[in-house]
């Protein structure tokens, strides 16, 4: 388990300050953006799309990094009256059927960017896969960080219980 969540707390990180980066590059364009076309009348014909890419991006890559860090909405009223073991198991059957989900969406994502590979953007000129592949980035990334945390739940399920002495 060391290893595993070396690896998570890296990724963690590294997705971090791409999203961190990716924002920083979005507010640079926007206020870019704002400036020339109403100070000087000569708007950045790519801004916008740019920034609506990025958004994208900092989305999916931000849902991965709540998954990490718990921070998804869960509906936990009935599992915090369970008994902690059924309850770890309800929370571990929920997020195997999460899993099952995002492994859709990850194929589904991906049949997208490929699919998608010879169109165009319009300002930017890009192939539109680039835009497409936060669907597959993001839903691999949070799967990565699903699997983290099935394997601390399965861990707490075999984990025997201490006794009162």
């Amino acid at each position: 388990m060391d290893g595993l969540k070396k690896v998570a707390d890296i990724t963690y990180q590294t997705v971090k300050a791409l999203s961190l980066l990716m924002l920083g590059a979005m507010i640079v364009a926007g206020f870019s953006q704002v400036v020339l076309r109403y100070v000087l009348h000569s708007p950045i014909p790519w801004a916008e799309e740019l920034i609506r890419y990025l958004f994208v991006w900092i989305t999916l890559l931000g849902g991965a990094m709540a998954v990490r860090s718990k921070g998804h909405l869960a509906m936990d009223m009935l599992v915090s009256k369970l008994p902690p073991k059924l309850g770890v198991s309800c929370a571990f059957i929920g997020s195997v059927l999460s899993g099952g989900v995002l492994v859709f969406l990850a194929v589904s994502g991906a049949e997208l960017a490929l699919n998608n590979s010879s169109q165009v953007s319009d300002a930017m000129g890009m192939t539109m896969s680039i835009p497409y592949m936060a669907i597959p980035a993001g839903t691999v990334l949070m799967l990565f960080f699903l699997v983290e945390a099935l394997v601390q739940a399965g861990r707490a399920l075999l984990r025997p219980a201490r006794s009162g002495s």
